[in-house]
């Protein structure tokens, strides 16, 4: 298992999404535990047999899944806090969130924009917030055990094309970049 501030804020952030109620419906899994194993640090696992690239259906059995990884601009930073005394750690991370295009959806931009987003929407914070077991990213922000996420931000949504992603299927992709810590 992995170690150190900026390990540590990836694994935060996992806790934390796998977590939103949301992601049990998106995954199918019955747990936060088993969502874990659809949420990665940096990449998926390298295709099988040693081959250079992804089968579809290779692509196809992680789908849906999460790629977490720390931001290439700010993400990592620290800043000696007067008031306490000592360095203050903060960064970004990026989560990469990519899904198979539902079939029965595939030629219906609208709908597929419409359903994506709101999954999307849900993860990020849940309208019915005070019906609890229900939460988002934002909801779980502060609490013991998750990432304190001080900023969010939505990039997305994407369809994949042939031309762009010769043979790696029709999907769907977003990404959330996450402020954390005391900047």
């Amino acid at each position: 298992m992995g170690s150190g501030v900026l390990f540590v804020a990836q694994d935060l952030a996992k806790n934390t999404v796998a977590n939103c109620t949301e992601m049990l419906t998106w995954t199918g899994e019955g747990t936060p535990a088993a969502v874990k194993n659809h949420i990665y640090h940096g990449a998926l696992p390298p295709p099988a047999a040693g081959a250079e690239q992804y089968t579809l259906a290779e692509l196809q059995g992680y789908r849906p899944f999460v790629i977490i990884g720390t931001s290439e601009i700010l993400g990592y930073h620290a800043r000696l806090s007067a008031a306490v005394g000592q360095f203050m750690p903060a960064g970004q991370l990026t989560l990469h969130f990519e899904m198979d295009t539902p079939a029965a959806d595939a030629a219906d931009p609208a709908k597929l924009d419409e359903d994506t987003l709101s999954i999307a929407g849900r993860i990020i914070q849940r309208p019915d917030v005070e019906a609890p077991p229900f939460a988002g990213l934002l909801d779980l922000a502060h609490d013991a055990g998750y990432l304190a996420i001080d900023d969010l931000k939505f990039h997305g949504l994407f369809r994949s094309n042939e031309a762009d992603h010769p043979g790696e299927g029709d999907f769907l992709y977003w990404q959330l970049v996450l402020s954390w810590g005391t900047p």
